[in-house]
């Protein structure tokens, strides 16, 4: 695998390690605690470690059977550094605010987002001309409304495979959709949250731009270098699908040029026979 996951003192120096105040602490995150200072919660870097590379794999593998992995980072630190990172990736992502129902009323969402699609290629082919500049002007605001709840999402075909959730505390209701129809769940568990809510818990401060751009680069290349890997051994197979039909091919028409030619040869012999 390519994608790499940052060392101890990497995840120091982005301070991934800072929690919140331990008033604010959540006692299920006891297990990744290293201390107290100053009367903050302090996380232990190598769990955090040992968790990302966990973590890490997973995606990996995720991109590497084709899955869909959706990334869900709504606060404003995250926003611009998870959208550059899935788009750059391939995967697909909400910065914007989650829209209820995505995952529970799936069906419906996805007729909003057929609508999207349609009303940007109407808009690209001009053929919203033929409206009134008023009727125009509308559809332009409802493609901008809905290119920004779901212009992350619009290539959804079905739900996603897994989701990795960047602030557990700002995203609860995505967690508990994504619960409920059962999908599994990636995502930073800072000193605040219920770690228990992720299949794949990362502990790490989820405030830091740096430390949310340390955690979000690993896992999220780690999903693109995955789905570079399925490229790679889809043309593979490809290949050799295609030199084994040329080969068939070829082995064909030999086959049928020796027919001819023992056809011939018969022939001949039976002409020479007879004279």
């Amino acid at each position: 695998m390519k994608a790499l996951v940052p060392s101890m003192q990497e995840l120091l120096e982005a301070g991934v390690h800072f929690g919140h105040k331990v008033s604010r602490g959540n006692p299920k995150m006891q297990r990744y605690i290293y201390g107290v200072r100053d009367g903050v919660h302090i996380i232990d870097l190598a769990k955090s470690e040992s968790e990302l590379k966990i973590a890490v794999n997973y995606v990996y593998n995720l991109g590497k059977e084709g899955k869909v992995l959706l990334v869900v980072g709504t606060k404003k630190q995250a926003r611009e550094i998870v959208e550059s990172l899935a788009k750059e990736a391939g995967a697909a992502y909400i910065t914007s605010r989650w829209v209820a129902g995505l995952l529970t009323n799936f069906d419906e969402i996805k007729k909003n987002l057929n609508k999207l699609t349609q009303l940007k290629k109407e808009q690209e082919s001009g053929e919203l001309k033929r409206y009134t500049k008023r009727e125009q002007l509308l559809t332009a605001r409802k493609i901008e409304k809905f290119e920004k709840e779901l212009g992350g999402v619009a290539g959804l075909e079905t739900l996603p495979d897994a989701i990795f959730i960047v602030d557990a505390s700002t995203e609860d209701t995505a967690v508990r959709e994504a619960r409920r129809v059962e999908i599994p769940l990636v995502g930073f568990a800072d000193t605040n949250v219920d770690p228990n809510v992720f299949d794949y818990p990362i502990p790490a401060n989820d405030d830091g731009i740096k430390a949310i751009r340390i955690v979000c680069e690993a896992v999220i290349k780690a999903y693109g270098e995955g789905k570079k890997e399925e490229s790679r051994v889809k043309n593979q197979e490809s290949r050799e699908v295609k030199v084994e039909e040329e080969t068939s091919t070829a082995l064909s028409e030999e086959t049928e040029v020796l027919e001819e030619e023992i056809e011939k040869e018969v022939l001949d012999e039976s002409k020479s026979k007879v004279e």
